[in-house]
């Protein structure tokens, strides 16, 4: 099952596996290549864009099974997911999320 993808940098990323829960794909047209991430700690949660940046929201902590606060972004030249945001005021799984006016408007 694949999620709607986003762009970030002229790169397509596409969220999916058979359980729709930690699978990153990118893909980058000049260079006819796809690369896989690494997994966020989270599963259930909902990719955006902002600023130029790939986000992970909220979703449902592997370690601890808790749905979570959190906004994670994607750190391409570490390959790692940190907590560069402050966390949201409620903890939320698959939230309808959108950019807006450089804004992200979450659906609880």
């Amino acid at each position: 099952m694949y999620d709607h993808p986003v762009t970030v940098n002229g790169k397509l990323y596409m969220r999916g596996d058979s359980n729709r829960t930690t699978t990153v794909l990118v893909y980058t047209p000049d260079q006819d290549h796809w690369d896989v991430l690494p997994p966020p700690p989270v599963r259930h949660y909902t990719m955006v864009t902002l600023r130029g940046q790939l986000l992970v929201v909220g979703g449902e902590d592997k370690s601890t099974n808790k749905i979570t606060n959190t906004i994670l972004t994607f750190d391409e030249s570490s390959r790692q997911w940190l907590q560069s945001l402050p966390p949201m005021p409620v903890a939320v799984a698959c939230p309808a999320v959108v950019e807006y006016q450089d804004h992200l408007i979450i659906n609880c």
